[in-house]
């Protein structure tokens, strides 16, 4: 996303040099220099936005435990976040995984202050069930399973029926 916002700041402002290159030669100095300041202006409130952008997407720090199933067709994956630079809360997050695709993930922010290793100090912190239909991610206070079949609405028609 940085890359192509990049790409697209260069393309303006090496279009805008054109424009301002003929137009140059064809103007007082007095409206030269205000339109070049203007150019100026533009082009450093376009870089400090794609730095916001960049600062905000690596604004949180974290790490986790992955675990696969016992018959590795799935991958449990906990992971905690802190915020860098002090604004935000701490967020969970819960997942499992197939073949590199996210299957289910849930998101729980938190008031708790953790340290970076909080989910990776925690040996017990995820639990397979025998048949690899069901993980258990378990932290004090809170226990969130999460099975791996997909409950669609049809499906849930089919079993009510």
């Amino acid at each position: 996303m940085i890359v192509v916002l990049f790409f697209i700041t260069l393309g303006l402002i090496l279009s805008l040099c054109v424009i301002v290159g003929r137009w140059y030669f064809l103007t007082t100095p007095k409206a030269r220099q205000i339109f070049l300041g203007c150019l100026l202006f533009g082009s450093v409130a376009v870089n400090l936005e794609m730095a916001r952008r960049y600062f905000l997407s690596i604004s949180f720090t974290g790490g986790g435990r992955d675990i696969w199933s016992p018959d590795q067709s799935f991958l449990a994956r906990a992971m905690s976040y802190q915020p860098i630079f002090g604004n935000g809360p701490d967020y969970y997050t819960f997942s499992i995984e197939s073949e590199n695709k996210p299957i289910k993930t849930i998101r729980i922010d938190s008031n708790e202050r953790n340290g970076p290793n909080y989910f990776r100090d925690r040996s017990q912190l995820i639990q397979w069930s025998q048949d690899s239909k069901e993980a258990t991610f378990d932290i004090p206070g809170m226990q969130v399973k999460m099975d791996v079949r997909l409950h669609s609405e049809e499906e849930e028609r089919k079993n009510r029926e």
